[in-house]
């Protein structure tokens, strides 16, 4: 299941990649973005993971691996509702999404500073949500079997032959 985990993972970052690179149209920054987000919003979820884990067993008592599956179902929901969000037409949201750019020969209208930041943000976090919740996941489950010291090396390896396989 680990491994079926990481190959939706590295789906979903190659979906992001593909469809910010059409909405944000410079592919190494839009790579960037995707990377950071991607790491950032895991790293950010793994420092969460024993404060959320532990204010759902204060709220619902000790879940187990029904937390775990509740975290599973928040990833996918999440990735669904943001990928959505970056479907949004933004410029919508701004008075003045183009400025003029009359310097330049010829002169051109070109995306003001505020609309490049709008959709940079949504694009970050359309892919950071979803990691966090992906994040919490494995520092709880290792959490769960502290007796067996070899949980972490063996979630970790499935999760990356999954994620290898969602490469390919």
């Amino acid at each position: 299941l680990y491994a079926a985990s990481g190959f939706c993972a590295l789906l979903l970052q190659i979906t992001w990649y593909h469809k910010l690179a059409d909405t944000l149209g410079a592919s190494g920054t839009t790579f960037l973005i995707v990377l950071c987000a991607f790491i950032g919003g895991l790293g950010a979820g793994s420092a969460l993971s024993s404060r959320v884990y532990s204010a759902l067993d204060r709220r619902f008592g000790a879940g187990g691996l029904r937390h775990f599956g509740r975290t599973e179902l928040l990833v996918a929901l999440s990735a669904l509702v943001l990928y959505g969000a970056t479907n949004v037409p933004l410029a919508r949201l701004l008075t003045q999404p183009y400025t003029l750019h009359a310097d330049a020969l010829p002169a051109f209208f070109g995306q003001s500073v505020a609309y490049q930041l709008l959709r940079i943000g949504v694009a970050t976090l359309a892919v950071g949500v979803p990691c966090l919740f992906m994040g919490l996941s494995y520092p709880y489950l290792c959490g769960l079997y502290p007796g067996d010291l070899s949980l972490p090396s063996r979630l970790y390896s499935w999760n990356t032959l999954g994620a290898c396989g969602g490469l390919l």
